[in-house]
């Protein structure tokens, strides 16, 4: 068997292919009934050896891997996606709507006020920015947490003030948070550069998708479509116009519209026109001269989903019923990117994930509190997208 360079590719000797040889040419050159086994003085040092030639074999292969981006892992990786400009995204932080009852004028500051969780006091929250009550009262506040990555907070969990100070009295959560993510994996990372590489030649609606993933390479959906028609289109796009639909995060989303704006300016051909539920400004060049132009987009339209389920317990393994609420909804709100309707029968599978079920004999679902369908479909509209919450669930367990 050829190893090295082939015409296949790089075929590696391992540490087993490497012995198997060591003994037949020790037995073909000094003597052909040498002790060569693996309990034996010189079965051994072959073992150490053969070890240490493995490990080398396998930086060969690695270095041959790292001019093929599908094999290639870790900074390899990196260092191809450096070539056009493109970087591993971060962690990024989870966020959190809070109820905060205020006195008026008191001012939540990042970084000083924190909240958290009631049982688990190392997991704190502090305001996204500044926010000073305009009136004493609930005022709904945006809080992310202090570290980075998937850490969850299903509803009622943030109810403690870890930073007391006069004019905050209480805090509560309504909703659950929207974890953060870990830094972005080879696969993922492999996916953006496919897409980044479509930003070369014209500024198709695929080279628009791409710049703003390029740009934004935290945000969990991206599509744009184009209208190069001379009449409105069925989903309402004006005439030879583009719409991207983003989804950044919920409740709050993550990216800056100015930036989003200026993204698609720079990538959108001349005399395109854009369209969207939101905008942000971006400059232009017209003529020699910079100028402001408010560019459209498209933040999906949340849709609340109520649901409740009828589930017959196992003798044993049942995680209750908040974990089992906890799991439900973190696989529902994965699953549902924008314009993916509501399938009763995948929400019915859900209730099997965390185990100690053995039916689920119903589970009802609609937009609004008690829900009564059972076995429908809900219609989840192209800019709009489904959202699930434990406060949103209910679990009859028997």
């Amino acid at each position: 068997m050829s190893y090295g360079v082939t015409p296949e590719g790089f075929v590696r000797k391992t540490v087993e292919n490497i012995i198997d040889e060591m003994q037949d040419d020790q037995l073909s050159t000094m003597y052909d009934d040498l002790d060569v086994s693996d309990e034996s003085v010189l079965g051994q040092q072959n073992a150490i050896v053969a070890n240490q030639l493995g490990e080398g074999w396998e930086q060969l292969e690695q270095l041959y891997n790292c001019g093929d981006v599908d094999a290639v892992e870790d900074r390899g990786l990196e260092n191809l996606c450096k070539l056009i400009g493109l970087f591993r995204a971060g962690d990024t932080k989870g966020t959190v709507v809070l109820n905060c009852t205020l006195t008026s004028g008191t001012t939540l500051t990042p970084s000083e006020q924190f909240a958290q969780n009631h049982d688990q006091p190392d997991i704190r929250w502090t305001p996204v920015e500044p926010f000073t009550a305009p009136s004493t009262g609930i005022h709904g506040v945006t809080f992310e947490a202090e570290n980075a990555g998937p850490i969850p907070a299903v509803a009622g969990t943030i109810t403690a003030i870890a930073t007391p100070i006069v004019g905050w009295s209480s805090v509560s959560q309504p909703n659950d948070a929207e974890p953060g993510v870990r830094i972005e994996d080879n696969t993922r990372l492999r996916q953006r550069r496919v897409r980044e590489l479509a930003t070369m030649g014209s500024a198709t609606t695929r080279a628009i998708a791409a710049k703003l993933s390029a740009a934004f390479p935290g945000t969990i959906s991206l599509a744009v479509f184009e209208n190069d028609e001379d009449v409105i289109d069925d989903d309402g796009r004006p005439p030879h116009s583009v719409e991207a639909l983003i989804y950044d995060g919920f409740p709050e989303p993550t990216e800056n519209d100015d930036r989003i704006a200026q993204t698609i300016a720079d990538a959108a051909a001349g005399g395109i026109a854009t369209f969207g539920n939101k905008s942000g400004t971006a400059q232009v060049l017209d003529g020699t001269e910079l100028v402001n132009r408010t560019v459209h987009f498209t933040r999906p339209t949340p849709n609340f989903i109520y649901l409740e389920f009828d589930i017959v317990k196992a003798s044993s393994g049942y995680p209750g019923d908040a974990d089992l609420k906890a799991v439900i909804a973190k696989h529902a709100n994965e699953l549902h990117l924008p314009g993916v309707d509501v399938a009763w029968s995948l929400l019915s599978s859900l209730a099997f994930i965390a185990g100690g079920v053995t039916k689920c004999p119903q589970v009802r679902l609609g937009f609004s509190p008690s829900p009564t369908d059972h076995e429908v479909d809900l219609t989840i509209a192209l800019r709009e997208i489904a959202r699930f919450d434990t406060s949103r669930i209910v679990i009859n367990a028997t």
